[in-house]
Order: structure tokens, then C-alpha cells, then sequence
């Protein structure tokens, strides 16, 4: 062969190298014919995030450094996870804020048509979640501390967000003037619109009326997870009650020590991460069931509503991420593995066919059936 054709051969593949996507080392899914690698949008590590109600998009939003905490360097991003691309990032001062101050980062509408994000410790930004655009921004004095915040349930209110700031609970839709809310005025773990339902000092309470959890011992709530049906409560003895949002009436109630909780949307699987932090118990209709470990172990950074194991829109699969990232599905107290991303501590079920994991540095997709198919990682 002459040397011009060597050369041109070697050109050839140089250009292939290069033109070829990169693929993390630290995936081992690598093998994936249709890995995508993205740039990752955040500078800084990510402190929540949320899913949209059909599961088609992923909200984040990153932390900014204290130095820099009135510059607009971070915000939010929403991505596309049936596309697998990124839709838009929005730049909010001061980014969501360090995860100490929130209460409650990022979220969907109910009907996924808006973003809510903190930002600025004691504020609150409402974003098109089509587009990033903010169409409105709270600014609530809370003693410089974050405020407590939900989307309205009120199918009649679907633009509009319940918050608690400074003592006083209001109605504030996206486009018109607060309206003030009466309730008890204490500090809730969390609540709900729909009539407001607030959690906490050992009681229930919608509007003025208030219902005592009925525990052993005066007991006060110390983790609680709301769907559309149910409320659960891990009190601070050692109990988990499931109470139906309807009547208030305890449909449950299990010996176990809560550390954190989230239930599905129909009320029927609790999944509770115990307050070793690296066990984990799914509890289905009354009757528990342990999960095999061990967890991934989120440090007081990780994201305030990230869990190590998370349960399937219908409820029938149980997705589990370890350590080392090892993503298993777990089905009758066996494993099998799905993927692996290194530096993940989070996964969480949009769809019943896709999974996705998340870390303090790192977002993923996988499916079941093919493995990682996205890997963003802050470097």
C-alpha cells in the first residue's frame, strides 16, 4: 500500500474517532448501542427534582455556591425523557438554593403544564414548563428560612400554589392576588390543597378542624408522604400509620421505624426507607414486605425527596439502586440487574417502562429491557 493511501486511511479513522459519540468510563453499560451522553446543564451538584405528572419530563434544579448566592448562575432544567434530550434551562438567582433551605424544590403542576421552584432561600419561581419562561415570582419573608409550598389539588385551581410563609397560609394563582387560607398555625411536615391537609404535632388538619393521629403516647409525626387517596405518617416512637385522606380514618398501621416515605398515587404501596438509612421496607396494602439490600446511603446533601428504592406507577415492579449504582429490579426477594451509574443514590419510576437515576452529579435513564440509555454527569 502507498504511503498517501496509509495516510488517508489513518485520516479516515481519526475522523471517525472523533466524530463518535464519548462514552463515560464509569458506565459499564457502555455497551448500549444507543447510549446518548449529553452535557450536563447544571454547574453545580443537583438539590431536587420532580417528574411530571405522564412521566415524559424531568425537572432539576442545582444548588449555587454561597459566594455567589445573589448571582443568576443556576436554576432549573426540564428535559425530555421520551426524546432523551434536554428542553431548556432557566437561570434563577441564586439557583433552588442550598438543600438545608428547602422545603420543597422543585414540582410539577397537577396537570404538568408549570414548574415550581424555590430560589433565593425565601422565594418562589412558577415556570411554563413547555417553555422555561417564569411567569411569576413569590417573594415570601419566612425569617429567612424556606417556605412550605404545594401545587393547589383544586382541579378548579390547577395554576394556582398553597404556601406557608411567616406564619400565614395563602392561595397564590399565576396570574391574579393571594388569596389568604385559614388553618392552624403551626409548622407542617407536609400538606396537601384539597381543603389543605396539614401534618403536623401529631395531628391531622383540614381547614380549622384538626384530627389527632391517634398514637401511642402523644407521638408527633416525623416523616409523611401524600398521594391522591392516602396519607402516611412515620411517628417518632416507631409507627407507621396509613390514614385515608378522605376520612381521616387509619387504614393501617405497622411497628416501624421511618426514616423517610413515599406512597403511590392510588394509596396502596408505601415504600419506607427505615432510619438505619440502608434498609428499606415496601409495605402493600397492609402487609410488609422487606427489601433486599444493600442501599445507596444519601448524605444530609442528597435530594430531600431522592429514595434508594422506588415502586412503579401501577405498583407491581420494585426498582432498588445500591452503593456502587448498581440498579436492580427486585421481584419475590430476588435481583436482577438493570444498569449501573456510578454516584447514583436516587432512582424513581416516571413510566413502567423506564427508570430514571439520578445523583448529586449525575442524571440517567435506563430500560429494563436494554440497559443505560442516557448518562449527563457534572464533572
Amino acid at each position: 500500500m502507498r504511503r498517501r493511501d496509509v495516510l488517508s486511511c489513518f485520516a479516515l479513522l481519526a475522523r471517525q474517532v472523533l466524530a463518535s459519540p464519548r462514552t463515560p468510563a464509569s458506565a459499564p453499560d457502555a455497551g448500549v448501542a444507543n447510549l446518548r451522553v449529553i452535557p450536563f446543564p447544571h454547574g453545580q451538584p443537583l438539590v431536587s427534582f420532580d417528574t411530571s405528572p405522564d412521566g415524559r419530563l424531568l425537572a432539576t434544579g442545582a444548588e449555587c455556591t454561597p459566594m455567589h448566592a445573589d448571582d443568576p448562575l443556576e436554576g432549573i432544567s426540564c428535559w425530555d425523557l421520551k426524546t432523551l434530550t434536554l428542553k431548556w434551562t432557566t437561570a434563577l438567582d441564586g439557583g433552588v438554593g442550598l438543600n438545608d433551605q428547602l422545603a420543597h424544590g422543585v414540582a410539577f403542576s397537577p396537570d404538568g403544564r408549570l414548574v415550581g421552584a424555590n430560589f433565593h432561600t425565601n422565594a418562589l419561581a412558577l415556570l411554563d414548563a413547555a417553555t422555561g419562561r417564569v411567569l411569576k415570582e413569590l417573594n415570601l419573608s419566612n425569617d429567612d428560612g424556606p417556605c412550605s409550598w404545594c401545587w393547589s389539588a383544586d382541579p378548579t385551581q390547577p395554576d394556582a400554589v398553597v404556601v406557608l410563609a411567616g406564619g400565614k397560609l395563602s392561595l397564590a394563582p399565576v396570574k391574579g392576588p393571594e388569596q389568604p387560607l385559614k388553618a392552624p398555625n403551626h409548622w407542617p411536615i407536609a400538606f396537601d390543597a384539597k381543603g389543605v391537609t396539614l401534618v403536623g404535632d401529631g395531628m391531622l388538619s383540614r381547614g380549622a378542624t384538626r384530627f389527632p393521629l391517634d398514637t401511642q403516647n402523644g407521638a408527633r409525626g416525623v416523616s409523611v408522604a401524600v398521594s391522591n387517596t392516602a396519607v402516611a405518617v412515620g411517628t417518632e416512637p416507631g409507627e407507621l400509620l396509613v390514614v385515608d385522606r378522605a376520612t381521616f380514618g387509619i387504614r393501617h398501621r405497622l411497628p416501624m421505624k421511618c426514616g423517610a416515605l413515599s406512597v403511590s398515587r392510588r394509596g396502596d404501596v408505601v415504600v419506607v426507607i427505615l432510619r438505619s438509612g440502608t434498609d428499606a421496607v415496601i409495605v402493600r396494602n397492609g402487609r410488609p414486605e422487606a427489601v433486599p439490600g444493600p442501599l445507596a446511603r444519601r448524605d444530609w446533601l442528597s435530594f430531600n425527596d431522592g429514595r434508594a428504592v422506588a415502586v412503579s406507577t401501577d405498583g407491581s415492579r420494585v426498582a432498588t439502586v445500591s452503593p456502587s449504582g448498581e440498579v436492580n429490579e427486585v421481584t419475590a426477594g430476588k435481583r436482577r440487574k438493570l444498569g449501573t451509574v456510578e454516584g447514583a443514590d436516587t432512582v424513581v419510576w416516571p413510566t413502567d417502562d423506564r427508570l430514571v437515576v439520578l445523583g448529586r452529579r449525575v442524571v440517567a435513564v435506563i430500560e429494563p429491557g436494554t440497559g443505560v440509555v442516557l448518562d449527563s454527569r457534572l464533572r
